[in-house]
């Protein structure tokens, strides 16, 4: 198969930039899959030889081209492509081969997506990132189709320079176009009886409404028409697809004290987005309990609860009755809340990686000797300045609310998970002290990361996981090891054994 190169599903470094990462993540798999005998070698993927091959780097993999697919915009891309496996990781269609160390595999969901795709061009994709939720077929009842957006903002303009930033924010999880905030939809909005059709947009085609409330909110003319559609919701029983954020604590008409709200004005805006994302994967979980599975046949189709691990009936067939069993063992229930707790686990584990996944992109690429001038390279400006004391904390806060399960998880996974999450963490932080100090310590020589590798893997390993002193592997070998020995340990409690 001949590599199906970038270029051919993004023209421009611009038009590859400006993609929402499910756009990206689909078009990446597939340019993957085709590199056959160079980034995929016998079904497997490699992220650092994919790395190579966008920097141009010749790492024994046959010859490279004369100049790098997108010339002086590559460092960008490169970043952004970065950006795009993780989310692939995330949603499950790349995983991690537990049989071959610093190896990833595309998964079953991953194949069913390029056997859709079947070489075609890049089309609408037929996946979303839900906040964690695994891509399936769409299925009926609440689908992906039944709202265009996940999350629509109303709010006043005032206030339009923070708005942006967490709407930002929230494109790169959910996707651009499934986030309703009016200036990316200026054409589609230049239109006659506007204060008709915006409301429709909000009422109908958004999972998620999220009204940041203010003084100003309560004068203007547009807000109003959205805060209508909310109000209708209340009316309809659908208040858990409203979100109250307040900017201030003015008045506003129709909120009342029973109604609740956060407070952001102290919030960062990342730290926001975070808070409308959580309340958004509460939603989709919801809807995901209640949907209806169809199954197709030759006889009238069967229709089951998608939580029923009973057998489906008929359509329209009385409902046969059940017999009781016995209650479960409690070695059986604390079985499923071990597997359970291993789950919410992994799930930590892909989302510290990729909200610290700019500190390991800025060791990875870039020499010992190149750390400080990158910290004032304008090439750079986008990774160090995401790096930041508020960002960091706010990446290891979210990591730790892991700890409930510590009791169901076992001291062993525990140690492995809290070792990988003071990695990255230490890996971060040493950033953010070099931005302050104009130097970049190299972490190979910190003290911290020694102690925390040593702890991990044992003295007597530390040399060869860490490698020569310019080896650009060293820290995804290290995070795909950690992860590797987790997988081991999750395998062995799901086991039971």
């Amino acid at each position: 198969m001949a590599v199906r190169p970038l270029r051919s599903f993004f023209h421009t470094a611009d038009e590859l930039l400006a993609a929402d990462l499910p756009d990206l993540g689909e078009a990446l798999l597939m340019h993957l899959n085709s590199y056959e005998d160079r980034v995929k070698q016998h079904g497997r993927l490699r992220q650092g030889y994919l790395l190579a091959m966008l920097e141009n780097r010749n790492v024994g993999l046959g010859p490279l081209p004369t100049a790098p697919e997108y010339g002086a915009s590559q460092p960008a891309v490169t970043r952004r492509v970065m950006e795009a496996w993780n989310w692939l990781e995330r949603q499950g269609l790349l995983i991690p081969d537990p049989t071959s160390h610093g190896w990833h595999l595309i998964s079953t969901e991953g194949e069913r997506l390029l056997a859709k795709r079947g070489g075609a061009s890049r089309t609408t994709p037929q996946i979303e990132h839900s906040t964690g939720a695994k891509p399936s077929s769409p299925p009926s009842g609440d689908t992906e189709e039944a709202f265009r957006f996940q999350v629509a903002l109303s709010f006043p303009g005032g206030h339009r320079p923070r708005i942006e930033k967490i709407a930002s924010a929230l494109a790169g999880v959910v996707g651009r176009r499934k986030v309703l905030y009016d200036k990316w939809h200026r054409a589609e909005f230049a239109r006659p009886n506007l204060d008709v059709y915006l409301p429709k947009l909000y009422h109908e085609q958004s999972r998620l409404l999220v009204f940041f409330l203010c003084r100003e909110y309560a004068q203007k003319e547009w807000c109003g028409l959205e805060w209508r559609a909310g109000r209708d919701l209340l009316k309809k029983n659908e208040d858990d697809r409203l979100m109250f954020l307040r900017l201030d604590l003015a008045n506003i008409p129709g909120l009342y004290s029973i109604d609740g709200y956060l407070d952001i004005s102290s919030l960062t805006d990342d730290e926001v987005a975070s808070e409308i994302l959580k309340r958004l994967e509460a939603l989709v979980r919801c809807a995901d309990r209640t949907q209806l599975t169809v199954e197709t046949g030759s006889v009238a189709p069967k229709v089951r609860l998608a939580d029923d691990s009973g057998p489906a009936r008929e359509a329209g067939a009385p409902e046969q009755p059940r017999v009781s069993s016995s209650s479960p063992k409690s070695s059986d229930l604390i079985l499923e809340k071990r597997v359970s707790a291993t789950e919410r686990l992994w799930s930590a584990v892909l989302q510290l990686k990729q909200d610290l996944s700019m500190p390991v992109y800025f060791f990875t690429i870039l020499l010992p000797s190149e750390y400080d001038s990158a910290l004032t390279d304008g090439r750079m400006h986008d990774v160090v300045s995401s790096i930041t004391d508020a960002q960091v904390s706010a990446a290891l806060n979210r990591a730790s609310d892991i700890e409930r399960d510590r009791p169901y998880l076992g001291e062993i996974l525990w140690s492995q998970f809290f070792s990988y999450r003071a990695f990255l963490g230490r890996l971060a932080v040493l950033i953010t002290i070099g931005k302050k100090r104009g130097h970049v310590e190299n972490w190979k020589a910190d003290t911290g990361i020694c102690q925390i590798l040593s702890a991990a893997f044992g003295q007597e390993n530390l040399g060869g996981i860490l490698g020569n002193a310019h080896d650009p592997h060293a820290i995804n070998r290290i995070l795909d090891h950690s992860q590797s020995m987790m997988l081991k340990e999750i395998d062995r409690i799901s086991s039971g054994t």
